[in-house]
């Protein structure tokens, strides 16, 4: 597994890579729902860190993954504005990734 960091704008994107599927580990298992489809990954601001039995909405970060049985991408955005837009760009985020994998 890899991990990286990268800026969108004043907010931080924490990413991790793998060559093995991610559900349930790493950051994916911070998900507290399905996520929403966004330009081929998942996507929420619904979280359920270790230890809470209840889901959190954080409006300044976001959430979005792609996994298969052989890779997967995931990247957090801390210090959002706005989780509509972060939406698209972390998935996009993601979709650099996942390209770099092949």
């Amino acid at each position: 597994m890899e991990t990286l960091t990268e800026k969108i704008g004043a907010a931080s994107v924490s990413i991790m890579k793998a060559d093995y599927d991610l559900t349930g580990k790493g950051f994916v298992r911070w998900a507290a729902d399905q996520g929403n489809p966004v330009e081929g990954s998942r996507c929420t601001n619904r979280f359920r860190f270790a230890g809470s039995k209840s889901t959190q909405v954080k409006p300044n970060m976001m959430l979005c993954w792609r996994v298969s049985a052989d890779r997967s991408v995931a990247a957090v955005t801390f210090g959002a504005k706005d989780s509509q837009t972060t939406a698209a760009e972390t998935a996009q985020v993601v979709a650099r990734h996942w390209a770099e994998t092949r």
